[in-house]
Formats: structure tokens, sequence, C-alpha cells
């Protein structure tokens, strides 16, 4: 074997140890980003939780559904209301039902839609509480 013929296998050699490393390096990466996102995205349906369960016990307290998510922080709740990227968490509500909405970092559906919005129905039966109550164990912030 030549030096020429040394020096092109060594290049080449050395060629194949880089991409190699640069796939496994992109791989690392890949790997890391899609934790980070599922990590946003269970943070997210944590907020969502408990801006639910705030939602609930104002209901149950007042016997009506906030207008917005900033009176329910107004009431005294300590709702987040933007996730880490900055979106707003969404709130809308209609008659007997309330519905809550996020941006996801991946696909919540076979649609491949990142917004996943999740609706609640109302119980009509439910009265309006005050002060403590036990059974439930709602802290009414807010008179009915």
């Amino acid at each position: 074997m030549t030096a020429d013929e040394k020096w092109v296998l060594q290049a080449t050699l050395v060629v194949f140890c880089i991409l190699v490393l640069a796939v496994l390096a992109y791989e690392m990466v890949s790997l890391i980003s899609e934790e980070i996102d599922r990590r946003k995205d269970e943070r997210r349906i944590y907020d969502l939780e408990e801006i639910y369960s705030d939602i609930s016990n104002f209901r149950h307290c007042t016997g009506q559904l906030p207008s917005d998510l900033e009176e329910l922080r107004a009431a005294g709740y300590g709702i987040t209301l933007r996730d880490s990227d900055g979106n707003r968490y969404a709130y809308s509500y209609e008659d007997r039902q309330f519905e809550l909405c996020s941006v996801f970092s991946r696909p919540r559906s076979s649609d491949g839609a990142t917004v996943q919005c999740f609706q609640f129905g109302i119980d009509p039966d439910s009265l309006p509480l005050s002060g403590f109550d036990e059974r439930r164990g709602y802290l009414c912030r807010h008179r009915a």
C-alpha cells in the first residue's frame, strides 16, 4: 500500500467517524427535544387540571361560572394563565358546559392538531356553598 493510499484510507476513516458522531449527536438532540416537549405537555395538563379545579370551586361557591380566567384570578385563585412557551390557556363557557384549551408541543390527535380542547359539563343541581364544606373539601373564596 502506497503512502497516498494510506492517506486516502485514513481520511475516509476520519470522515466516516465524523459522520457517525454527527448522526449520534443529532439523535441525542432529538431525544432531548422530545423529552422537553413531553414534560411541557405534562405541565400543560397539570395546569389545565388546576384551572378545572378552580373553576369547579368557583362554580360551587358562587353558583355561576367565571366570565373569563382573569375573573377567576381576581377572585383569589392562583391559576396559571400561560404555559411555559407564553401561550395563553383558553377558556369559554356556554349554558351548562365549559371548555379549556391549550397548545401542546406534540400532536394530541390522529389529525396532527396541537391544539386540544377539553369539554366539561355542569351539574345543574349543585348549589352554591359558603365557607368551607368538609364533605366536598371546597374553600369558598367568593360568597354566593
